[in-house]
């Protein structure tokens, strides 16, 4: 498990109890209340908001401030929350469902299979608490073989009556379960007041407890991803949906990039926090190394930042040395912010962050070069480090 971040510029830590149990954690978790604590003083943005260059939501979205400091492997900037469904969580276990699109659960047929091998589009819209209760009622199957509660079944269904049930293969049906641990209640919690809009809290409750969960989702096909508080994950997909056709967005880019390795003067941007935005925009192919490091889906070779405050890791064309693929879904794409740090770090310091879609957040201390145009990113918590050159 990569390790959790931390909120804030005085990198303090925060201490969590929920159901007698101490979490010492460096990021504002979601505790018993489905509420995240927060001790920035920037402006709280809904999922898929984009600030402008003063933080608000609302202004341009040339100017991506303020996605969240999050729990993969960061700490150090001021955190606003973005993504749908709720607050971040302790990361899962890194490589399984939360990557491209889910393992194999045979239990679940081969129709679920064929929709958790597609990738899906992250969902960045901001959920009204109506949108979020109907998006999460219906059949939803697993992706894995083990369930958010830790469990081998085939799926989870949520009712709009309140009522949620583990599913299971029986004689080749799928059924509701009975047992008392496998089928309860839950509730919605609008976590608004603290998160921002569009976030709330799912807790599902059985005869064993509660489990509380932040659930994100993609479209194309409509997943499911959500995160036990760190001890389980499960990524669900909607059943009796069609299956899209594969996604295709590639790019010719030859690797390792020529421009690795060459001599590095100072840095093209100058001390404005637009500016920097501005100058790390664009599509970065890897010379060495990932600020990833092995969180959502390893084995990127590039990040490309978008101008709308979106980011997707990169990947090689499978049997190819020149052919990039974009990235789509859970672990693979998400949003991006710049934080200007010059009161702590001197002028012309900033921060970049990064929200991993169904995960939580990477934050780094960027160092830039001017020609060859290359951007080295330091995990703030982890020896992950990426170094990269702009693509040609």
């Amino acid at each position: 498990m990569a390790q959790v971040g931390s909120v804030g510029g005085d990198l303090r830590r925060v201490g969590l109890r929920c159901a007698g149990i101490a979490l010492a954690i460096a990021v504002a978790l979601p505790g018993c209340s489905g509420k995240v604590s927060n001790s920035t003083a920037h402006s709280r943005l809904g999922p898929g908001e984009t600030p402008g260059p003063e933080g608000d939501a609302g202004d341009t979205p040339a100017s991506p401030v303020g996605t969240p400091a999050g729990p993969v492997g960061t700490g150090g900037s001021p955190s606003v929350p973005v993504g749908p469904g709720g607050a971040q969580g302790v990361p899962p276990t890194m490589g399984g469902a939360m990557g491209i699109g889910g393992g194999s659960n045979p239990s679940a047929g081969p129709d679920a299979d064929a929709l958790c091998a597609a990738e899906g589009y992250f969902d960045g819209s901001v959920l009204t608490e109506a949108t979020f209760r109907s998006r999460i009622v219906g059949q939803w199957m697993s992706c894995s073989t083990t369930s958010v509660f830790g469990t081998p079944e085939a799926g989870l269904e949520i009712t709009a009556d309140g009522n949620w049930y583990k599913l299971i293969e029986n004689a080749g049906q799928i059924v509701r379960a009975t047992e008392p641990a496998d089928v309860g209640n839950y509730e919605v919690i609008d976590t608004s007041s603290m998160n921002g809009p569009g976030w709330f809290q799912l807790n599902l409750t059985s005869g064993l407890g509660t489990v509380m969960v932040h659930p994100k989702f993609t479209v194309q096909p409509l997943k499911m991803a959500m995160n036990n508080m760190g001890v389980h994950e499960g990524v669900y997909v909607l059943s009796n949906q069609a299956i899209p056709p594969p996604l295709d967005e590639t790019f010719a880019a030859d690797f390792p990039p020529s421009a690795c390795g060459l001599v590095e003067p100072p840095p093209a941007y100058t001390e404005s926090l637009s500016e920097f935005q501005s100058w790390v925009t664009g599509r970065w192919l890897s010379c060495s190394g990932s600020v990833f490091g092995s969180a959502g889906d390893p084995g990127d070779v590039g990040i490309d930042l978008a101008p709308d405050g979106t980011f997707h890791r990169l990947y090689l064309l499978p049997g190819t040395d020149a052919i990039v693929v974009v990235g789509h879904g859970f672990g693979r794409e998400g949003t991006w912010s710049a934080v200007d740090t010059s009161q702590m770090n001197g002028p012309g310091s900033f921060q970049l962050d990064f929200y991993i879609a169904g995960l939580g957040g990477v934050n780094s201390f960027p160092h830039a070069t001017g020609a060859p145009r290359t951007l080295t990113l330091q995990n703030t918590m982890t020896t992950d480090k990426g170094h990269y050159v702009i693509a040609p």
